[in-house]
């Protein structure tokens, strides 16, 4: 089975878009929703079954529909067990679940567990990193530890081994380090201080 996403365009509101970089009134939104387009152009080629959720122009960030939702195959292969509608750490971004998690539901399309994380719980998903058998569950300004917590309950019953590491001097684990492989990551040598 292809690998799926859930996409979604910026919108004019990415100007508004949540960001301490100095450069951030330099934000260029008809810039980024061509930028996006050719990605998604280029995934398509790959392979890659994208389900592309139309820009909003009341959510400005909106198009990092990663921190909305995450979705779970079990440690050892085979269809998605489990979803995971996140509860973001920024109030203002909490409406963007909701439409990311009802597309999920649809585009499996076999029954799946679902969870949503509960206050007081946040969670990002740009702080979970997943490789091999682990799941990384960073703890940042975004990710409080009662949602790393409620995380970590969830995937270890898939089996999965969940810890949580401490995230500072950036916004999110995923910031900092990617994994390329279920033993393989790439990243910052003080993102692998943290795990």
């Amino acid at each position: 089975m292809p690998a799926r996403l859930i996409m979604r365009p910026p919108s004019e509101a990415m100007r508004r878009a949540l960001s301490s970089h100095p450069e951030r009134d330099r934000i260029d939104p008809v810039r980024a929703a061509g930028q996006h387009a050719r990605y998604v152009a280029a995934l398509i080629t790959t392979g890659v079954d994208v389900h592309l959720l139309p820009a909003d122009p009341e959510l400005p960030d909106a198009c990092f529909t990663w921190d909305a939702l995450l979705a779970f195959a079990p440690p050892s292969g085979g269809e998605t067990a489990l979803l995971v509608a996140c509860r973001p750490g920024e109030p203002a971004r909490r409406n963007e679940v909701a439409p990311v998690f009802a597309c999920a539901r649809k585009v499996i399309g076999h029954k799946v567990d679902a969870m949503a994380i509960e206050p007081p719980g946040t969670l990002d998903g740009g702080d979970v990193i997943t490789y091999g058998d682990r799941v990384a569950i960073g703890v940042s300004a975004r990710t409080n530890d009662a949602g790393a917590r409620q995380l970590a309950g969830a995937v270890q019953q898939l089996g999965y081994r969940a810890f949580l590491c401490p995230v500072s001097g950036r916004l999110h684990l995923a910031s900092a380090i990617t994994p390329i492989g279920a033993t393989r990551l790439v990243g910052t040598g003080r993102a692998f201080a943290s795990l």
